[in-house]
């Protein structure tokens, strides 16, 4: 497995995602990465609402299933070359269908 560095997180800020815990991952992950370390920002939803809460890593990569418990050990997942850290999730063509749909690209 490759490492991967995290730069960017993006936290799926949809009605499934948003109602369950989207403000305390933000806040979370606030806590986890020093200013400006990692760019973090909310997204529009996934469309991978089953498998709430959602994260987009690197502008590519879907973690699916997080919660503030579960969120360091998904990211080191992700960091340490894991296909899938977050479950279900998309491959990134399908991910990319999904970003399409969502945005009507």
């Amino acid at each position: 497995m490759k490492q991967r560095n995290i730069e960017s997180i993006l936290v799926c800020a949809g009605l499934t995602c948003g109602a369950l815990a989207g403000q305390g991952m933000m806040q979370t992950l606030k806590e986890r990465y020093a200013e400006g370390a990692v760019d973090l920002r909310f997204s529009g939803c996934t469309g991978n609402c089953s498998y709430a809460n959602n994260l987009i890593v690197n502008d590519e990569f879907l973690v699916s299933n997080v919660t503030p418990k579960n969120l360091d050990q998904k990211l080191a997942a992700f960091e340490a070359g894991e296909e899938n850290p977050g479950g279900k999730g998309y491959t990134n063509e399908e991910l990319d269908r999904a970003i399409e749909d969502i945005f009507e690209l």
